[in-house]
């Protein structure tokens, strides 16, 4: 049943007739299966081929009286128009075909690729942070409550595709021939040999992507096809918004949803100066003008703790500051010295007030 809805799912998505909804639930079967990225990519190469007029011809009323029960057919509604028939023929040919090759992809595997052991994840749990290897050679910093998904044999295929749930740093091994791909929910980012940051946590409203060198397209994947092609030191954000909070300069965007790009600003600090967006690949907490609300998801995140606020005023308080090693009850006794608000802990709840 999950490969047919794919294929009914990819089919409409490359006749440009998907539903928000069904966009939606197209990129969560991609995030909980990234093998079938690759079955993506075939169906857009088979959607760009252009066959002769008879074999459409030929091929269309093979089909019809295959599935006349099945389907309404163009001669049964006089009103379409002899242009819209030909558009309805090349459209059922170009299904019909899709399936086709899909049957034929099995002989490489196909009928296993639902199989999560034809990728491997990595997993980064609440409190841990792990540097990992892939098999390119491409080194990955993968941050707490984070996992990443890749095939152990991307040397050996056209493109490296892996997907991001969560937060990850790449140092990508440069390979002229064989892009590297990751899928991360809200946006696909594609490289040749780069470092970079990537941010996307399910439910946080902002998704972010950080060049440091090297350069990344980005393709927004909201339907639109936006892409974006990042310079070194510049990052991206696309942050889900309510229609309210809409500026003009985003009116082109789609509904409910701003982009900004912009310089990169390190924070500085007595001992230095820190980049916030990649601190946390050497174990540094740092915020940057952000609130205690939207600090606490970063502490839940990096102790593995829960942390609830009773307080809307204290939930407002913004902070700006470096962390290094610190416990979470000396962050919070930090904190309070430059805005009053009480906190409890008991084992691993905090609560503000």
């Amino acid at each position: 049943m999950l490969e047919k809805r794919l294929i009914e799912l990819l089919t409409r998505k490359m006749a440009g007739e998907l539903s928000s909804t069904e966009f939606l639930e197209l990129n969560n079967i991609l995030l909980s299966y990234p093998e079938a990225l690759q079955e993506e990519e075939i169906f857009r190469k088979i959607w760009d081929f252009k066959p002769e007029a008879e074999d459409i011809a030929l091929f269309y009323e093979r089909h019809k009286n295959e599935h006349k029960n099945a389907l309404v057919f163009a001669e049964e509604r006089p009103s379409i128009t002899a242009s819209k028939t030909r558009l309805i023929k090349y459209r059922l040919f170009s299904v019909a075909s899709i399936l086709a090759i899909i049957v034929i992809v099995g002989i490489f595997g196909y009928k296993n690729s639902f199989s999560k052991d034809s990728f491997k994840q990595i997993i980064a749990g609440k409190g841990v942070r792990k540097l990992l290897t892939l098999p390119d050679g491409t080194k990955v910093w993968l941050n707490a409550d984070s996992r990443l998904s890749y095939d152990p044999a991307m040397t050996e295929v056209k493109e490296r595709l892996v997907t991001l749930t969560g937060e990850a740093f790449f140092e990508v091994a440069h390979d002229k021939l064989h892009p590297f791909i990751i899928n991360a929910n809200k946006v696909t980012v594609k490289v040749l040999g780069t470092a970079f940051n990537i941010k996307a946590y399910p439910g946080d409203a902002k998704c972010e992507t950080t060049l440091i060198r090297g350069s990344v397209e980005l393709t927004v994947n909201d339907g639109s096809k936006q892409k974006f092609i990042l310079k070194p030191s510049e990052k991206i954000a696309l942050i889900d918004e309510d229609d309210d909070n809409k500026t003009k300069e985003n009116d082109h965007l789609r509904k409910g949803k701003t982009l900004l790009i912009e310089n990169i600003v390190p924070v500085a600090a007595e001992d230095g100066e820190y980049i916030p967006e990649t601190s946390w690949t050497e174990n540094r907490l740092v915020f940057e003008n952000e609130t205690l609300e939207e600090i606490a998801l970063k502490l839940e995140r990096w102790y593995n703790v829960k942390i609830s606020i009773e307080s809307l005023e204290a939930s407002s308080y913004h902070f700006t500051g470096p962390f290094t090693n610190e416990t979470i009850e000396q962050v919070l006794t930090a904190m309070q010295l430059i805005k009053p608000f009480k906190f409890k802990i008991n084992s691993n709840d905090i609560t503000i007030h």
